[in-house]
């Protein structure tokens, strides 16, 4: 499998199999792809009984659009999570360390979480961590929404 670009204005990355065929048949950049997921999010909240694809096909239901559905094992899934994950990253802001922090989400039921935090920045070589009352996924889309492609600074 390699990387080519699409025929589109926009010149996103798609992956191609061998054949010359999408891999998934979806293609997406990672504004696209935070954008889904944060449909489904709002989807599970919105029907909580359901399991998430089923929530996730109500919702667009309702709204008269057609899911976007994928499969984990794809291929071209994968290389936009890593490059989201990528993005999400930022030197770290503790004196004295050059470590590197990554934006990770926190749960509703532990200690962060019940206090109102949703996203937390920690650094995987001090363990220094800055939390946020910002929701997880919005914080992402604005990082990624900025063009970072690596490191950045805070």
């Amino acid at each position: 499998m390699f990387w080519v670009y699409s025929i589109c204005s926009r010149y996103q990355k798609c992956l191609y199999d061998s054949s010359g065929l999408l891999s998934s048949g979806i293609c997406m950049n990672r504004e696209e792809f935070l954008k889904r997921e944060q449909e489904v999010r709002q989807a599970v909240r919105e029907y909580p009984k359901d399991d998430m694809q089923e929530a996730y096909r109500k919702w667009k239901g309702v709204r008269g659009e057609k899911p976007t559905l994928l499969q984990s094992a794809d291929e071209s899934i994968k290389a936009i999570k890593m490059e989201i994950k990528q993005s999400a990253t930022k030197p770290c802001t503790q004196a004295g360390c050059s470590g590197t922090m990554e934006l990770e989400a926190v749960c509703g039921g532990c200690v962060e979480g019940r206090l109102g935090y949703k996203c937390k920045w920690t650094c995987s070589t001090c363990a220094h961590r800055e939390l946020s009352k910002k929701d997880f996924y919005e914080t992402l889309q604005e990082v990624v929404s900025e063009g970072n492609t690596g490191i950045q600074s805070a």
